[in-house]
């Protein structure tokens, strides 16, 4: 009883915050909970997370949707902050907008271990938290993150709110999946659910692919079997390496380009090593609804409808994945259909061409 009045503390300000028009800046704040416990059984004494609402919760908490953020995104999905940094999908969010935040409240939470993590805006809890046990950072020695952990902390963040029911549950790519997990791990809970640019399961040569990007961090002499930080270094040439190859696997890139490689350096010193390979054992792992004995047996769980939303030129999650997973969900039972948008960026078309998603997201909401 005490842990819950001790968050619903630290959330009473953002329910008593006035509507904001998202041309406007927003504000990050900070959800604790203590004596997180993950699906492993495992616990750590904090969790933290950063969190975004926009528009306001109504007198019976039900009016709400779930943004679930992408690979390297965080909860900055809409508004812009001082530094006019604009949320990812902030054309879609606002007053009057496909999400509107006149009709919803709308929140959005950094993941654990979330690849954003030295950034100063990023709340995550993570390998590069500092164990309050010890005083160092938790390294290796921090639990391996699952999709159910991920909706157990952004369900105590919306238990922390009064929320009793999502009107949807939404995101790009990674954000999708998630969504995905959201309606198997809580059947009822929601209305629908809209996964962007989403798989229910990856092929055995893509798995391979994230093994791949991992094993090139482990390679890296400055991975010291996870505990770097200790010894004051980072892995940045095998991260640079595991960037390389994952966008080889999303993007189609069949040889790999010398004059990019300082992109991928730059790129690879804004992550932390350890996060990264939690963030891709997710996707290695992911098979939906697998934890309940079989992808069918899961997949029987979900009663809300699923619109899998992708883009036409998406070579990555392509139309035919995307038509291939709805027909599995609609065997399952599922009330499932496959929805293409005519998008002009491959698989990044879920964050880029906003204005194509925007018919179809209504179209959920309506």
């Amino acid at each position: 009883m005490l842990r819950s009045v001790k968050v619903l503390l630290c959330l009473a300000a953002l329910c008593a915050a006035p509507t904001l028009a998202l041309d406007e800046v927003v504000t990050k704040r900070v959800f604790r909970q203590a004596n997180f416990t993950f699906a492993s059984g495992e616990t750590i004494p904090e969790l933290r997370l950063g969190v975004e609402t926009y528009g306001r919760i109504n007198d019976t908490a039900d009016n709400v949707v779930l943004i679930c953020h992408f690979f390297a995104g965080d909860s900055h999905a809409a508004g812009k902050y001082p530094n006019g940094r604009v949320g990812w999908w902030d054309e879609l969010i606002g007053p009057g907008k496909p999400i509107d935040t006149d009709r919803y409240f709308v929140v959005c939470t950094d993941l654990l271990s979330g690849m954003l993590v030295k950034v100063d805006t990023v709340v995550t809890t993570g390998p590069r938290s500092l164990d309050p046990r010890t005083g160092e950072p938790y390294g290796p020695r921090f639990p391996q993150v699952s999709w159910r952990d991920q909706v157990a902390a952004q369900r105590a963040v919306l238990d922390a709110f009064g929320v009793r029911h999502l009107k949807l549950v939404t995101g790009p790519s990674m954000g999708g999946m998630l969504a995905l997990q959201w309606a198997v791990t809580h059947p009822g809970y929601m209305d629908a659910v809209l996964a962007v640019s989403a798989p229910i399961e990856f092929s055995d040569q893509e798995r391979l692919g994230f093994q791949s990007s991992g094993a090139a961090i482990r390679s890296d002499p400055l991975w010291l079997f996870g505990d770097y930080l200790r010894y004051g270094v980072e892995p940045d040439y095998g991260m640079a390496w595991a960037l390389y190859g994952l966008s080889d696997l999303s993007n189609g890139e069949a040889f790999f380009l010398p004059f990019r490689w300082g992109t991928y350096l730059r790129e690879a010193r804004r992550y932390d090593a350890n996060h990264y390979l939690q963030t891709i054992n997710l996707h290695t792992a992911y098979a939906l609804g697998s934890e309940y004995g079989s992808m069918q047996l899961g997949m029987r769980r979900i009663t809300a409808p699923v619109v899998l939303l992708g883009s036409e030129d998406d070579d990555f999650i392509s139309p035919d994945d995307l038509e291939d997973a709805a027909s599995s969900l609609r065997a399952a039972g599922v009330r499932a259909q496959r929805v293409l948008f005519a998008g002009q960026h491959g698989h990044l078309s879920c964050l880029e061409d906003l204005d194509e998603l925007a018919a179809p997201v209504r179209a959920v909401l309506r």
